[in-house]
């Protein structure tokens, strides 16, 4: 799209006239609404008015110089903001016709939308194209009128796990086939960076950064661990991730279940449903583990690693041989709560969600009622509701009670959140920032995964 001294010099004068018929009230706010928009060669490209400081819409000697002025310098910038998105589209194998809609103003630049790519200008620069699923991610988060800002980068390969990036002003998207599209930034980001990105002991992140309300502190949960922040510090968790200078000479260790304390429990709460069925069913000792899946890909948040169980049981048939079964499951950990609240929880329910099930025979007397008995008492378990917690997910168990101690007052949380590690430790995700005003010398995150490791043992009566 071109725009010539000639088309400057018109679209100023069908603006002077436009000036002309309308009082200085009204053209005051034509101009606040942004509603007086560039006019040329038959095409329009909508924009607001020069800002006030460019262009000053009063009665007075001079007005109509300053208006073809301030006219003629957006014109000038839309020039320069057509060459570069032309020039990228070009590039990117696009031809002109397949731009959809006018380019637009957005905060910062512009931007013109194309099948499979949006291209962003800031006046001056180069322009920057997003796509795909950073993209959508992107306009979730309010695109350039959002923290993000306005792209400082291509969408760019990580070269790591068939993983890619953008870079923004206020952060970056960071996307991989196993996790999906979130976004981090600001002194988490940084030290992320610091730490060697994506390829850092951290892995990809797999939630947006979140804030806490009323309150200073953020964190992003990556696969192996978190990173959280507040007006001054950056710091990893679990501990272990930290400096030696930041541990203060103590060496803690993570809150966490292993993956053979995890099967007891699951092993004793199967065993329970069993003892209170009336269907004559009960479970062999022992439960079998079975290699912890990765992370899976989610748009929203990541889908946590999933941790499996091998349980033998059966069901007396009297006089007759017992009919013998094997369960299969398999089991995601995560934090919920209830929905709707704008402060954080001062506490979280930790459930099991259940994500596989089969039951199949195991010798003995083939029944395949009692196969499908057993399947759809586990089943009904599972997603039978809980009445004393409506805010577990369907699909899910209640297995504790974590309180997070978050406090926006004070601007202090003990619980970010809970993870499986590729192991198949399930860890709960301390703070490992200082409340505010408190003594110096403390090592607040082994403080807490103290308190942390005791609420997790708890669980081990279940």
């Amino acid at each position: 799209m071109d725009i010539d001294a000639a088309a400057a010099e018109e679209l100023a004068r069908r603006t002077i006239l436009q000036t002309e018929v309308e009082s200085a009230g009204r053209r005051s706010q034509l101009a606040a609404l942004g509603q007086l928009a560039l006019v040329f060669g038959g095409d329009h490209i909508e924009l607001p008015v020069p800002a006030p400081g460019h262009l000053h819409l009063t009665e007075r000697p001079g007005e109509y110089a300053q208006i073809h002025a301030g006219l003629a310098a957006t014109v000038a910038e839309v020039q320069q903001a057509v060459a570069a998105i032309e020039a990228k589209a070009s590039s990117l194998g696009y031809r002109p016709e397949q731009q959809i809609g006018k380019i637009t103003p957005v905060p910062g630049g512009y931007v013109a939308r194309y099948p499979n790519n949006d291209i962003y200008v800031v006046p001056g620069q180069r322009a920057y194209e997003v796509r795909g699923d950073i993209r959508a991610k992107y306009l979730v988060l309010n695109g350039p009128a959002g923290p993000l800002g306005m792209p400082q980068s291509d969408e760019n390969p990580t070269g790591y796990r068939g993983g890619a990036y953008n870079h923004f002003v206020g952060g970056s998207i960071y996307w991989a086939p196993h996790t999906g599209p979130f976004a981090v930034r600001g002194r988490v980001r940084d030290r992320w960076a610091a730490m060697g990105w994506e390829r850092s002991s951290l892995g990809y992140p797999v939630r947006d950064q979140h804030r806490m309300a009323g309150s200073a502190i953020e964190w992003c949960v990556f696969e192996n661990g978190a990173i959280a922040a507040d007006a001054t510090t950056a710091l990893p968790v679990p501990a272990v991730l930290q400096t030696p200078a930041e541990l203060n000479n103590v060496d803690p260790k993570p809150a966490s279940l292993t993956y053979a304390e995890i099967a007891s429990i699951v092993e004793r709460y199967v065993r329970r449903q069993f003892h209170e069925s009336p269907h004559n069913v009960g479970l062999h000792p022992g439960v079998q583990t079975i290699p912890v899946t990765g992370w899976e890909y989610d748009f929203w948040v990541a889908k946590p690693r999933s941790l499996g169980f091998v349980l033998r049981g059966f069901h007396d048939n009297g006089l007759a041989p017992d009919t013998h079964f094997k369960i299969h499951l398999s089991l995601r950990f995560h934090l919920a709560w209830p929905n709707g609240l704008y402060a954080e929880p001062t506490s979280k329910s930790l459930v099991a969600e259940l994500t596989y099930l089969r039951v199949v025979a195991d010798g003995g007397l083939p029944s395949g009622e009692v196969i499908s008995g057993v399947t759809s008492a586990i089943h009904d378990a599972f997603f039978g509701g809980d009445a004393a917690h409506p805010e577990l997910p369907l699909g899910a168990i209640f297995l504790a009670v974590v309180p997070t101690g978050a406090n926006p007052a004070t601007g202090s949380i003990d619980i970010l959140d809970v993870i499986v590690t590729a192991p198949g430790e399930l860890q709960l995700l301390v703070s490992p920032l200082a409340p505010p005003g408190s003594l110096p010398g403390i090592q607040w995150a082994a403080a807490r995964q103290n308190i942390a490791q005791a609420q997790l043992d708890s669980m081990k009566g279940l």
